[in-house]
């Protein structure tokens, strides 16, 4: 047993490994500490999410961080959602997040560009979370269409247009914290 000046050499020792392996673990292990918020939710659970705005085919995308699927985005009263128009806050918030990302080039010179977003828009998204589920001896192909295991076609499972590749959808109640970033205007 350790007394004195030795004890407290020893226990200076232990506090600095302690601490090198808490900054190692940190540094090597980002991932673990941010784990993606979707794995984290339920279907049809309340929830917000922070990220980036993306377009797919016919799609609005959430890209979120630490997440290796993105989210299709749908507002509150849309036709394909169960939730009503009634839970949209229709603030300056969501005028804004609109505006933004509904803005795109239209011409390059003589030429017409199709979505070409004027603006890069990161906000934070507050709404029903939906999780496409498989049914069990069921299986999903790249279409999102549904096969029972004879090969007969029981329908389909996931987000978006035209098909159905997404796993998850955000039915958009409120929009906060947005910031948007004018892009160049893209070359002939």
């Amino acid at each position: 047993m350790l007394t004195g000046n030795g004890a407290y050499v020893a226990k200076l020792a232990s506090i600095r490994i302690a601490l090198i392996l808490l900054i190692a673990s940190t540094l090597c292990g980002g991932e673990d500490q941010h784990p993606c918020p979707l794995t984290l939710s339920s279907n049809k659970q309340l929830t917000t999410l922070h990220g980036k705005i993306g377009n797919g085919s016919h799609d609005m995308l959430l890209i979120v961080p630490h997440c290796d699927q993105v989210v299709v985005l749908v507002y509150a009263g849309d036709l394909e959602t169960d939730t009503p128009a009634a839970m949209l806050n229709a603030d300056s918030n969501l005028k804004r997040f609109r505006k933004y990302t509904q803005a795109t080039y239209g011409h390059i010179g003589k030429g017409i560009c199709i979505q070409c977003a004027k603006y890069d828009v990161e906000a934070t998204l507050t709404g029903q979370l939906e999780v496409a589920t498989i049914p069990e001896g069921l299986r999903r192909d790249s279409a999102g269409f549904l096969w029972d295991e004879s090969g007969k076609l029981m329908g389909g499972s996931g987000f978006g247009h035209p098909n159905r590749s997404y796993k998850y959808r955000l039915v958009i109640q409120s929009v906060s914290g947005m910031v948007a970033q004018k892009r160049p205007k893209p070359k002939v």
